[in-house]
C-alpha cells in the first residue's frame, strides 16, 4: 500500500509549533498531508514551516480570539485550497498560565474567576468554535476528520487540576455530541489523549522529562484516526500510550480505544445491579 496514506489531504493543527502538536503536524506531513499550524510564537512557527519543504504553513493567532476560527480557516483555504482534517491540540493548564505570567503556583484558594474562564476559553470554547468553522469546507470536500486532544480520565478529577480536568471533560462531552450531530456529513469526531503526563510545556520544567510520556506516541494513532481505514469510526477515545506499533493498526486500536465521554455509563439506570456509591467510596 502507498506509504503516503494522507497524500494531498489538508490538515489544521492548533498549537502545532511545539510539543504534541508539532509531532502530529510532522507525522501528517510525512504521510503526505499539507498542514496549517497555529501558535503564538512566530519564531517557532517559522522554524517548523521552514523544515517542511512547503508542506507546513503557520499562522500566529490566539485561538481564544473571536475572529480566530475565521482567520485560521481562511488561511488554510488560501494556502492549500481545502480542509480535510482538524486537530484541536492547543491547550493550557492553570500551572502553565501562572508560569507564563510569572505568578505564584496555583492553589484552590487563589484561583481567580478570570483564570478559570481563560482555561475554559482555550480548552473548551476555542476547539468547539473552530470545529464548527471547518464543517462547511469539510462538507465541500465530501467529509472530514476532527480529532480533539483531551486528557486521561483520572486527570479529569485529580486533586490540584481544577479547572484543567473539568475543561477537558467538557471538551470530550462536546466531542461526542458533535460527532452524532455531523455524522450525516461524513465528518468524524474522535478524542486522542497521551495517556498520562506528557513531555510538553504544560509540565513543570523541574520534572524529569525521561519519566514522562513522549510526544512521539501521538503519531501512529492520529494517522489511523485520520486515515483511510476510519471513515466510519466516530465518538471514540484512544489512549496513545497504549498503542502498540508492532501490531496491525486495527488491533492496536482495539486495545487502545474505548467510547469517548463515558458513553458506556449512559445506560447505568437500566443496570439491574445498579451502582453502589458506598462500595465505591470504600474502594477509594
Amino acid at each position: 500500500m502507498d506509504r503516503l496514506t494522507h497524500k494531498d489531504l489538508v490538515a489544521i493543527v492548533t498549537g502545532g509549533n511545539r510539543g504534541l502538536g508539532r509531532v502530529m503536524a510532522e507525522a501528517l506531513v510525512a504521510a503526505g498531508a499539507k498542514v496549517l499550524i497555529t501558535g503564538r510564537d512566530k519564531v517557532e512557527l517559522e522554524a517548523t514551516a521552514a523544515q517542511s519543504s512547503g508542506r507546513i504553513e503557520g499562522i500566529a493567532v490566539d485561538v481564544t480570539a473571536d475572529d480566530a476560527p475565521r482567520r485560521i480557516v481562511a488561511a488554510a483555504l488560501e494556502a492549500f485550497g481545502g480542509i480535510d482534517i482538524l486537530v484541536n491540540n492547543a491547550g493550557i493548564t492553570l500551572e502553565l498560565l501562572r508560569r507564563l505570567q510569572g505568578g505564584q503556583p496555583p492553589a484552590l484558594m487563589n484561583l481567580t474567576s478570570d483564570e478559570f474562564r481563560y482555561v475554559f476559553e482555550v480548552n473548551v470554547i476555542a476547539p468547539f468554535m473552530l470545529s464548527r468553522e471547518v464543517i462547511a469546507p469539510m462538507r465541500a470536500r465530501g467529509g472530514g476528520r476532527i480529532v480533539n486532544i483531551t486528557t486521561s480520565l483520572d486527570t479529569m478529577w485529580q486533586e490540584g487540576l481544577i479547572p484543567y480536568g473539568g475543561s477537558k471533560a467538557a471538551n470530550e462531552a462536546n466531542s461526542v455530541a458533535l460527532a452524532h450531530e455531523i455524522r450525516k456529513d461524513r465528518i468524524t469526531v474522535n478524542v486522542l489523549t497521551p495517556g498520562g503526563p506528557a513531555a510538553t510545556q504544560m509540565i513543570s520544567p523541574k520534572v524529569d522529562r525521561s519519566l514522562l510520556i513522549q510526544a512521539s506516541v501521538m503519531a501512529a494513532p492520529l494517522l489511523w484516526l485520520t486515515g483511510p481505514e476510519t471513515a466510519d469510526i466516530t465518538a471514540i477515545r484512544i489512549v496513545a500510550a497504549l498503542w502498540n506499533t508492532d501490531l496491525p493498526s486495527h488491533e492496536a486500536a482495539r486495545l487502545a480505544s474505548a467510547p469517548a465521554a463515558w458513553q458506556s455509563l449512559g445506560s447505568q439506570a437500566r443496570n439491574p445491579e445498579g451502582f453502589d456509591p458506598r462500595a465505591h467510596a470504600r474502594g477509594r
